[in-house]
């Protein structure tokens, strides 16, 4: 809003996301039924919400989020149409290469064989939004669930350098 008419007149402007929790979701138990009293509506989409406004035509654009080293955890190319768009990032980073992982690009059923990169960590990223020549940045935050134990974070990350590691070599 301080930017005023200024803003409109970009081809693409992306505004900072509020802060998103990791939650932690599951069934409750002996909650199987929407006969038990079970809440039966929409949902919260889980994720960081990413607000994208698009003043040139409608398109393909490519989306980068990056962790604080500036490394891209999650890249996609995201169809938005002109005007303002919710993109939700879902705390799920790139995957890692595997064995086979060629081969399954040739099988018809590829689509079954999609590999998930893991979670995120919670912290601070940037998303990065391409479209055309110009770009467009903002902040990002997550935070874990503050109803559980905080996790081992430097555990987390050492995690991930291994697999990475280990991907490395495939």
């Amino acid at each position: 809003a301080k930017e005023g008419k200024s803003l409109l007149e970009k081809k693409i402007v992306v505004f900072d996301a509020p802060e998103a929790i990791m939650a932690a979701t599951k069934n409750l138990p002996g909650y199987y039924f929407y006969g038990d009293a079970m809440f039966k509506g929409e949902n919260r989409q889980t994720g960081s919400m990413i607000t994208v406004f698009l003043s040139d035509k409608e398109g393909t654009v490519s989306m980068n989020i990056s962790d604080e080293s500036g490394k891209v955890v999650k890249s996609a190319d995201i169809n938005l149409q002109r005007g303002f768009n919710r993109v939700f990032w879902r705390f799920d980073r790139n995957p890692l290469p595997s064995a086979g992982q060629a081969i399954q690009g040739e099988d018809q059923r590829g689509r079954y064989f999609r590999n998930f990169g893991g979670p995120a960590l919670p912290g601070r990223y940037i998303a990065s939004f391409k479209n055309g020549e110009e770009t467009a940045t903002a902040g990002l935050i997550t935070r874990y669930d503050p109803r559980l134990p905080e996790p081992d974070i430097n555990a987390l990350k050492g995690n991930r350098e291994r697999a990475e590691r280990i991907a490395s070599g495939i």
